[in-house]
Order: C-alpha cells, then structure tokens, then sequence
C-alpha cells in the first residue's frame, strides 16, 4: 500500500510535460511493438475503395456517396507521390493518432483533476487496440477518432480560457468534421446549444459568444452549400448518399441482382464482387469513369 501511495504522489507532482513525455514514449514503443516495426501495415476493405472516386468540387466533379475532407487528404498523397501514397497516408493516420495524446491528456486532466488517474487514462487511449487498428484502415474512421478528441478539446480550452479565437474555433470546426464524415451533422445542434447556455449563464462572455455564432453560422452554410452544390450536380440535397451503396451492397450479398434479366448489370457484379461487396458498387456508381 506504501509503494503505491508513494507511486501515487510521485506522478501527482510531476510536471505536465514530463508526464506527456513519458506516456507518449510508453505509446511509441508499444506501438512500434504492436504493428511489428513495419510500415507497411495496410488494413484496405471493400468499403475504402468508394473514397478513391474522382473529385473536385471546384469543377463540379461532386461524389454523392462521400463528403470530401478524405479523398481530397488521399489527392494530396497521391500528387506527392503516386507510388507511396498510400504508405504515406497510414504513415500520416499513425502521426496525429499518436499526437491526440496530448488533447486527450489535457481533458481528462481537464475532467479528472488528479493526474494518476489521467497518467493511466491516458495509456489505455493510447493503447486500446479498438482504436489503434484503425491507425492503419484506409478509411476515416481514424481521423473522426481524432477530431472527436480534438472537438472535446476545444469545449474544454474555451470553458478555461474563453477568447474570440477559442469561440469562433468551437463554431466552425463542425464544418470541417461534418465534410469528413456526415455523422457530425448533430454537432451543429450541440454548438448551438452550449453557446446558447454559456451566453445566458456568464454574461460578460458575450462578446465572445458573438464570434462562436458566426464560425457557427459560417459551418451552417458551408454545410448548406455543399447540399446545394449535390442538388446542382448530382440531382439531391443531400450531403452523402451512403444509404444507396448500402442497399446496393445487401441486393449483390443476397444474390437479387440475379432475379433480374439484365445480363449486363449481371455480369459486371459477378466479376467483381470476389474483391469485395463495395467494389461492385463503386464500380456500378462510376460505371462511366470507366
């Protein structure tokens, strides 16, 4: 009981940057350990291959399937270069994954307010294999784990420190995860919400809440923009269809694309759904691209 007593006061006196220090290096070796030293560590499901669409939404080129903030971060791989782009795109996925460490720190510090239990909260988010084996899926479900932890953070920094720029970071970065992944689109309500709640509560943040509401409104429409720019160009306000690739996807699992006479449409799925249910999908979607 003693030795961790003794334990418990050593890390409750240390510094923050000491503290980071030491988790950030217990997460770098057991990371190293865990993905073997490789680089080349490369989860690709049926499903990553929808990200690989063309896109360019300043020349009206609109994926109605994906909102844009992941291809376009595959784009800039791949303009660098071509031949390791996606090597370079885990690489970038392991980078700021092992990086959130240190919002994730500051709010369960934040939270917790006792830095033995952060020190341990901390390791098991950086550890927890849940999360890590996402580091290296071709897909966004590693930076929405990070944009998660980053949003929290900026609640968190603007509660301790509200300034314009804390306030107009909370309003607008919705915008940025909402492009990454349309699940975020609750965000919005939530942003609101606090904002509202902390301009009646603490009056004199009043002139700050004023730039939370206009990165807010600067999200919304961009938000509404980008339905709109669907509806111009792919016929439907909508932010992402994925609804239609998933039922396409259940019709070539259950073997339906059958019943039908087109031999085309049949032909095109039974070489092609061996690589994977999504594959036949994209490749239904982008038919013409081919």
């Amino acid at each position: 009981m003693k030795k961790n007593n003794w334990v418990y006061n050593k890390i409750n006196q240390r510094q923050d940057y000491i503290l980071l220090g030491g988790i950030l290096l217990c997460w770098l070796i057991y990371r190293l350990f865990y993905f073997k030293f490789g680089i080349n560590n490369i989860s690709y499901n049926s499903d990553s291959v929808s990200y690989f669409a063309p896109i360019n939404i300043f020349n009206g080129i609109i994926d109605l399937y994906r909102t844009p903030v992941y291809p376009y971060i595959i784009k800039f791989f791949e303009y660098f270069s071509r031949e390791h782009f996606i090597r370079n795109l885990i690489l970038f996925q392991q980078s700021i994954s092992f990086l959130s460490i240190i919002p994730f720190y500051f709010i369960s510090k934040r939270i917790v307010k006792n830095k033995y239990v952060v020190s341990i909260t901390t390791i098991i988010y950086g550890c927890l294999p849940l999360l890590i084996n996402q580091n290296v899926n071709i897909n966004p479900e590693c930076l929405a784990i990070v944009g998660s932890t980053l949003i929290l953070f900026l609640f968190v920094r603007y509660i301790d420190n509200p300034t314009k720029f804390n306030a107009l970071s909370i309003g607008f970065f919705p915008f940025v995860l909402i492009m990454l992944k349309p699940t975020y689109l609750i965000l919005l309500c939530i942003v609101l919400a606090f904002l509202i709640v902390r301009i009646i509560l603490f009056r004199q943040e009043k002139i700050f809440i004023y730039w939370g509401l206009i990165g807010w409104f600067i999200a919304v429409i961009g938000v509404v923009g980008y339905g709109v720019m669907n509806k111009k160009y792919n016929g439907e306000f909508v932010l992402s269809k994925v609804s239609l690739n998933n039922s396409l996807a259940n019709i070539v699992i259950s073997g339906a694309y059958k019943l039908g006479e087109d031999k085309e449409l049949i032909n095109v799925i039974d070489t092609t759904k061996q690589k994977g249910y999504y594959v036949s999908v994209f490749i239904l979607n982008n038919e013409s691209v081919y």
